[in-house]
């Protein structure tokens, strides 16, 4: 018997997830608009002067990033039962390390959907063998950051060696 809020044994909650980043995947690799978001992400005044519409683009995705905020709330709420303002707190932290891990220069222009969706699942594997280990939670705020502040350092390194080499 199927587990209720499933279908063919999938959470829908999973469903809506995967149906996000096939979205977001088409969106940014196949669409001029995706190209756009690219670019003005990379060096919006190199793409305001080609004629890209960079100030019409930066705001279209904050609020796409609003929306899918919105989702997402909706969807921890369902989970929850019940809304409350701080069930997400923390969760910026772990959003940032998984974008990070994925390969998402913070400097913009480079990054992929499917390389912070392997972020997500790195950081959700290294989650559940600190708790497995016995680590206390806190710990693992503290191996977030340092992930973070490691890759910005790999990505620092690696962006001043591409540039030394050209």
């Amino acid at each position: 018997m199927p587990c209720p809020g499933s279908a063919l044994g999938v959470p829908i909650p999973a469903l809506i997830g995967l149906a996000v980043v096939a979205l977001g995947v088409v969106a940014l690799e196949t669409t001029k608009y995706g190209r756009q978001v690219v670019a003005v992400g990379s060096n919006p005044e190199a793409a305001r002067r080609v004629g890209m519409p960079a100030r019409w683009t930066i705001a279209s995705v904050y609020a796409l990033t609003g929306a899918a905020s919105a989702l997402a709330g909706l969807l921890i709420a369902a989970r929850l039962g019940s809304g409350s303002s701080n069930a997400a707190v923390g969760f910026e932290l772990q959003v940032i390390a998984a974008v990070v891990l994925g390969g998402t220069s913070l400097m913009g222009g480079r990054g992929t959907i499917l390389g912070t969706v392997l972020g997500i699942f790195i950081l959700r594997i290294v989650r559940n063998g600190i708790v497995l280990i016995g680590v206390p939670g806190l710990a693992y705020n503290i191996f977030i950051g340092a992930i973070i502040l490691g890759m910005m350092a790999l990505h620092s390194w690696l962006e001043r060696r591409h540039n030394a080499g050209t």
